[in-house]
């Protein structure tokens, strides 16, 4: 009889164990998960940076150095043509 006491104590005592080891391996895992999705946010921060960038970049290439370029050619064209025409006329 004494020996299923202490075998019952035992097992209630390996239950308990095994729910403090659970509970402690569910609390690393919780902060694992934190640290990971901190990384994976810093990742999709940085990502969404480079792709900003590089659409600033594709909006001066394709609006704003073709508007440059037209209005410098026009000035240019028109200094020049003052000259040629000062020269001939």
């Amino acid at each position: 009889m004494n020996a299923d006491i202490i075998s019952l104590e035992s097992d209630s005592n390996e239950s308990s164990h095994s729910e403090i080891d659970y509970e402690l391996l569910n609390r690393n895992t919780e902060l694992e998960l934190e640290e990971l999705s901190l990384e994976e946010k810093l990742i999709n921060a940085e990502k969404q940076w480079q792709e900003s960038l590089e659409q600033l970049s594709h909006a001066i290439n394709w609006l704003l150095l073709p508007l440059l370029g037209k209005y410098m050619g026009r000035k240019f064209a028109r200094i020049i043509w003052s000259r040629v025409a000062g020269l001939v006329w």
